[in-house]
């Protein structure tokens, strides 16, 4: 997948300007992915401080489907999910 982002900044002004909250990159070296467990270094979308209860949301949602390949993916894959979220609650991002 193309890295469109330049740095860690890139990411997270683009999340800040969609959700207004500041996340951050977590980095492990393992993942379980449909009950399979996965070695090399996979990426998870997480907030710097409490947001407004979506990644508690994502998180019991989709706990197998936390951690990505690419950065890039992580962020989207993170921002589908939010979009689909404030959906669920009455909110359209995209008018």
């Amino acid at each position: 997948m193309l890295d469109f982002f330049k740095c860690d900044e890139d990411f997270n002004n683009y999340l800040y300007v969609i959700t207004g909250f500041s996340y951050m990159f977590s980095v492990v070296s393992s993942r379980q992915w449909d009950s399979k467990e996965e070695y090399g270094v996979f990426y998870q979308v997480r907030p710097e401080t409490n947001d407004d209860g979506f990644f508690d949301w994502y998180y019991f949602k989709m706990p197998e489907r936390q951690f990505f390949r690419t950065k890039t993916e992580a962020v989207l894959r993170f921002t589908m999910q939010w979009l689909q979220w404030h959906r669920s609650k009455g909110m359209n991002f995209f008018k």
